[in-house]
Parts: structure tokens; sequence; C-alpha cells
């Protein structure tokens, strides 16, 4: 664990958790460095909490290691689920090296919003998440490009789309909702990403009879008007 800025009897605090620590607590008690209910994000786990002096010290970085399969990834899902229960956000980031890398209940439980990236996938030729499965439990999905130089290279929210149903096993008003809704759920965004009073009226128009022709003509430039803040801005 990493200490970052922290004020001045936070860093005290921490010091004294950290000597703690390192004496195996002999005589010390859990109360001698016990932080403000402020100062700590809960872990979920009150062993851990009472431990670590009522929970991780807020400014600081805590690093999470073990071998494969030795609970990390559900730890982190206890984790992030007490941190957005205490009003928090959190970033859980994982590869999909391996089929079921992070269990969709537990996902859903923790009131995570999972976003795939179906453009790095294929151009790192990943195996391709199930969205299907994420969805059927309940777990919020969004999509993104991820656009950056080294794996995904593109801006086109009309190819993820198109990735996403035919690869990732959604439906074309699934993928549609994910790649705006589900874009602002994940950023936590009420004034985007839908159509409703009060939103920003940033919407397209597409040359095409639906939303099911952006999987049913990927590639194809279907984007007839851009609005953006209400103005006319393509089109």
């Amino acid at each position: 664990m990493v200490a970052s800025t922290l004020s001045d009897s936070r860093r005290e605090a921490f010091a004294g958790l950290r000597a703690a620590l390192a004496s195996g607590h002999r005589g010390t008690t859990p109360e001698a460095f016990t932080l403000s209910e402020e100062a700590v994000v809960r872990t979920g786990f009150p062993e851990l909490d009472r431990a670590l002096g009522g929970g991780f010290p807020r400014g600081t970085i805590a690093t999470l290691e073990g071998p494969a399969g030795s609970g990390r990834s559900a730890i982190a899902m206890r984790l992030l689920a007490a941190a957005t229960a205490g009003g928090l956000g959190g970033l859980i980031e994982s590869p999909q090296d391996a089929e079921g890398a992070l269990y969709p209940p537990a996902l859903a439980a923790a009131g995570v919003v999972a976003t795939l990236l179906p453009v790095a996938d294929l151009s790192t030729r990943s195996p391709w998440p199930d969205a299907r499965a994420l969805l059927e439990a309940g777990v919020i999905v969004a999509l993104a490009t991820d656009c950056n130089p080294g794996t995904s290279f593109t801006t086109s929210m009309p190819i993820v789309v198109a990735l996403a149903v035919t690869a990732m096993r959604m439906t074309p008003h699934e993928a549609v909702w994910a790649a705006t809704a589900g874009g602002a759920t994940a950023l936590r965004r009420a004034d985007v990403g839908r159509l409703t009073v009060g939103a920003r009226a940033d919407l397209i128009a597409i040359d095409a009879p639906s939303c099911v022709h952006l999987a049913y003509r990927p590639g194809v430039p279907l984007i007839h008007t851009v609005i953006r803040g209400g103005e006319v801005v393509v089109g």
C-alpha cells in the first residue's frame, strides 16, 4: 500500500497503521490507529476493516496481489460493491484471457457497468466477451471504441455496434442502448445518452429504416444528420 497526497492527520494515522502492521500488531489494538469514518473507504470485509483501522485511508493506493484462482476478482467485486454503497465510483479492468475471469452475478450485485471494447478485441484477436451472459445476469453493459493508436484506432461507434451484435450476441437494440445510455451510465451522466427532458439534445439520424441496419450493414456510412446541443452540425 502506497500513500499519495494525504493531510497531516491522515499521514500520521497511516504511519501508525504501517508501524502496527509491521510489528505484527504486538501490543497494539485496532483502536490505537482507527481512522475517522470520513477518512476511510470500507472494504466490505469487517475483519479486514478492523485490521486496517476502519478501512483503506482515502487518498491511498493499494495493490491486491495473489496467484491465479486465489480470489482476487471476487475480493475486487466486494471492494467495489462497498465503495459504490458509500457513494464512490470504481474501475475494474479485466482482460478476457480466460473464460469466467469475472463472475457476471457478482458484477451485477456490485452495480458494475461492464464496458466492452469490440474493436480492441477484434484487433488483438482476443476472445469475445460474452455480452449475452452479462445481460442475462442483470449487468449493465456499455460499448466504447477505446480509440488508441495501439489496439483500437477507430472512432466509429457504428462498427462497435455491429461487432457487438455479430460477435458478442447482443441484439441491435441492446447494442444501441449500450452505446448511448450505457456509456452515460458508466460515466454517471444523466444529461447525455438518452432523449429526455433536461438532457442535452445530442443525437444522430441515420439513412436507414431502423437502427438494425447499423449491424446489418457494417462499414456503410449511414449517418445522415448530427445534432449537438440542439444545433445541426452535419446534414
